[in-house]
């Protein structure tokens, strides 16, 4: 048993709901899973200290309006199934005729037509029947099937995340400082590659270094977020172009943190799943209350972790290049000709 499984089943757990070896698991689990052998004993505290908290009346006229609202819906609900039966009967009204016409019409050819006449009204009941299937089915199968559903979205879920999981993440960074002949030339350059490569200057400080009588000599802190995969290019485009005297290149293995904390989210999202089923049965203010403040604080924590997981996939997604130019005169720079600006 794994830790999604294990949250899958806590609640059913603590109600005594598990048949023997799936209790046998779930204690296993326990046993060997510290982390969730904590969330097990938190969630058995709040069962307990909501079942140890006093009874509550409810607000003056609350039974008045459920009841109003009760007698509204059995209006509707009475109102809906009459249209649905006009409309069914509607239907088979019209096979009927149909099916009249077919057997009227086959009289008058020969035994082949009459064969291809009752494939035709073999059709039109199958038809029949898949139209009543679709009648509104009672309270009790369509609970069954939205759990069919819910089950079926936690087993995809699972799928993809296992596909997802043989996905490395990694981020490139790199820092390098640089010295050119001709700054202006050499940042229209760097603005055009960086432009086609779909990139973009996360920041760009500039400064005036020092004057002479015929021209100033800049420096440039900047910072570039380029795609992963055109990374090398620009940080060649820099090679070419310019004098890189300092060059720092990483890449950081991000892939274990970032599937730790799609697990951790994965799992607050079953336990906000069982806290709502949990607060729709709820029976009383105070349980209600209760559970609200823990479904606000579990909301909270997974829009804590999703923000992390998209921080994530956008370092891993967009490469950051850092880049420290200096502006330097010809005889304090030797740029092989191969390079040249």
């Amino acid at each position: 048993m794994n830790c999604i499984e294990f949250s899958e089943l806590l609640f059913s757990y603590i109600e005594g709901e598990l048949n023997d070896s799936q209790k046998k698991l779930f204690e296993e689990h326990i046993k060997t899973c510290s982390s969730c052998e904590k969330e097990y004993k938190a969630y058995q505290k709040m069962i307990n200290d909501i079942h140890t908290l006093p009874m509550e009346e409810l607000p003056k006229g609350y039974c008045k309006r459920l009841h109003g609202k009760l007698e509204d819906a059995q209006i509707n609900k009475v109102r809906k199934k009459r249209n649905n039966y006009i409309k069914y009967i509607g239907i088979a009204a019209s096979c009927v005729l149909i099916v009249s016409a077919i057997y009227f019409a086959g009289n008058n050819f020969n035994g082949f037509n009459k064969n291809k006449a009752m494939e035709d009204s073999v059709n039109y009941d199958t038809g029949m029947n898949e139209k009543n299937s679709e009648t509104p089915m009672p309270a009790e199968n369509r609970e069954t099937t939205a759990d069919e559903n819910t089950n079926t979205m936690i087993a995809n879920q699972k799928s993809s995340f296992s596909i997802q999981e043989m996905e490395s993440k990694i981020i490139k960074s790199g820092r390098l400082d640089l010295q050119t002949l001709d700054f202006e030339k050499f940042i229209v350059e760097l603005n055009n590659v960086v432009r086609n490569n779909n990139g973009y200057f996360e920041y760009n400080e500039t400064s005036v270094r020092y004057k002479t009588e015929d021209k100033e000599y800049k420096n440039a802190s900047i910072k570039l977020r380029v795609p992963q995969e055109t990374f090398d290019d620009v940080v060649n485009f820099v090679d070419n172009q310019a004098e890189v005297y300092n060059r720092r290149v990483n890449e950081t293995d991000v892939t274990k943190e970032y599937y730790d904390t799609q697990n951790i989210l994965t799992n607050l999202q079953v336990q906000e799943n069982r806290l709502r089923e949990l607060y729709d049965k709820a029976a009383n203010i105070t349980d209600i209350l209760a559970l609200e403040n823990e479904i606000r604080r579990i909301r909270t924590e997974i829009d804590t972790y999703s923000i992390n997981l998209s921080n994530i996939d956008d370092r891993v997604n967009m490469a950051t290049l850092e880049l420290n130019i200096t502006e330097v005169e010809g005889k304090d720079i030797n740029i092989p000709t191969s390079k040249g600006l």
